[in-house]
């Protein structure tokens, strides 16, 4: 009777720890379904907080935009001022040119001999750069010469001293002979 009731005592041990197991084997199973619901939360939380910067870049964006398009309204209505301020100055000035056409006339003739002065004083300009070349040539020719000459005259001058010397020493042996004899 002891065996048959250690033997129960097993089985219900054994059936004890099987439910265990299966328990263990829910929580684990349960464990890595709320670990995939945790991650899958976790990315749209990051989705979230991307899209809430986007939202915040895209508000600044949108605030920059509308001071520029402020700054644009104002320089536009300045350049509507400042285009009818030309505008009327342009009339005032095409009514003083055509009252000054004959002036301008004039003027366009003076410009048109003063253009053909410039035009014979270039041409007179370059003749005499050609002049002014030919005789820097011929200057530097004359430099050449002049420098060959000194050199020939300083090795004649050279030779007239060594000569010089020479005639000197003979006068002074044909003395010394003169006294001797």
């Amino acid at each position: 009777g002891k065996l048959a009731n250690l033997t129960g005592e097993a089985k219900a041990e054994d059936s004890e720890l099987e439910w265990y197991k299966g328990q263990v084997h829910e929580l684990t199973v349960h464990r890595a379904v709320l670990h995939k619901e945790n991650d899958k939360l976790l990315q749209e939380r990051k989705a979230v907080e991307l899209a809430a910067q986007r939202a915040a870049a895209s508000q600044e964006r949108m605030t920059e935009l509308v001071e520029q398009v402020a700054r644009l309204r104002s320089q536009l209505d300045e350049s509507r001022s400042v285009s009818e301020s030309l505008r009327a100055e342009l009339k005032h000035l095409s009514q003083i040119a055509a009252s000054d056409a004959v002036s301008v006339r004039a003027l366009a003739s003076d410009i048109a001999h003063l253009e053909s002065d410039v035009h014979a004083m270039t041409t007179r300009n370059t003749k005499l750069r050609r002049d002014n070349e030919g005789l820097a040539y011929q200057l530097k020719q004359s430099h050449a010469l002049l420098h060959k000459t000194q050199e020939s005259h300083a090795g004649v001058k050279t030779r007239l001293d060594d000569l010089t010397t020479q005639h000197e020493a003979m006068r002074v042996a044909f003395r010394s002979q003169s006294a001797l004899t």
